[in-house]
């Protein structure tokens, strides 16, 4: 696999797992309804805290995935493994034909990246790759957006605007603003929108086939559509195993020879 495909194929990964679809704990202190009259009753407090309900975070995700990413016209199908322990890591690995190309790690404070096919492998705080994309260094952030529920990316909370079938919660960030578009009957994520004007950049994520997970329900398919101004990507992710707390070891050597990339 070349290496800009590979990169490519991680930066995706990347974006998957910090700008998907979140639901931490929603502020319900900002929220809009039409500019016709309001009840006394708001439904969009309403629909928050029922959001709120529909919240899960298992102990312990082990999934793994076919991901077909066409970047700038070229394309290429790799599998994927996508591993957690709550509130101490995240693993990505990628292989192609079997033989792997790399994997990363995230933990609370650090992130680390093996690329297997330059013997090479990187190590930086979280708050670097944050500021890099310009997103929040919050790890459990992260692990939010793997389970499908929508967060606020500031402190201030979602706001929510209820349409006819989908209810639009929004939040920002620096120049960052973020767009999820939530089934109002089930509470299910169908769509997230991001947009930086400051970097011209955009991304739509779309999320369909959704089954019973554990009890909840989960987005099993996922469809990714990113650009700026240097580059066009798409990727269809299709989960075709996943296990819910069922302890499984994450590992992650970085092999003595590897040299640490510039």
């Amino acid at each position: 696999m070349h290496k800009t495909y590979f990169s490519a194929i991680f930066l995706f990964l990347f974006i998957f797992i910090f700008a998907c679809s979140t639901k931490k704990t929603a502020n319900t202190e900002t929220v809009k309804t039409p500019e016709s009259s309001r009840p006394s009753v708001d439904p969009a407090k309403i629909f928050l805290k029922n959001v709120e309900k529909n919240y899960w975070m298992p102990n312990f995700f082990n999934g793994k995935a076919n991901i077909n990413v066409v970047m700038n016209g070229s394309e290429v199908s790799i599998d994927a493994v996508i591993q957690f322990r709550k509130d101490s890591a995240i693993l990505l690995v990628v292989r192609k034909f079997g033989f792997e190309g790399g994997r990363a790690l995230i933990t609370p404070d650090s992130f680390f990246f093996i690329n297997r096919l330059q013997q090479e492998y990187d190590a930086k705080p979280l708050s670097v790759l944050a500021e890099r994309f310009n997103l929040p260094a919050r790890f459990d952030l992260i692990q939010h957006l793997i389970i499908g529920n929508a967060v606020s990316l500031n402190t201030k909370g979602l706001e929510v605007n209820m349409n006819d079938s989908l209810a639009q919660l929004t939040s920002s960030y620096k120049t960052l603003d973020a767009t999820y578009f939530l089934d109002k009957k089930n509470y299910e994520l169908r769509k997230t929108e991001f947009n930086d004007a400051a970097q011209n950049s955009a991304m739509q994520m779309n999320y369909t086939d959704y089954r019973m997970l554990n009890q909840h329900s989960f987005s099993y398919a996922r469809n990714l559509d990113a650009k700026n101004k240097n580059t066009e990507l798409s990727a269809e992710l299709k989960f075709n195993e996943i296990e819910i707390d069922k302890p499984k070891v994450i590992r992650f050597d970085i092999p003595k020879k590897y040299k640490r990339m510039d």
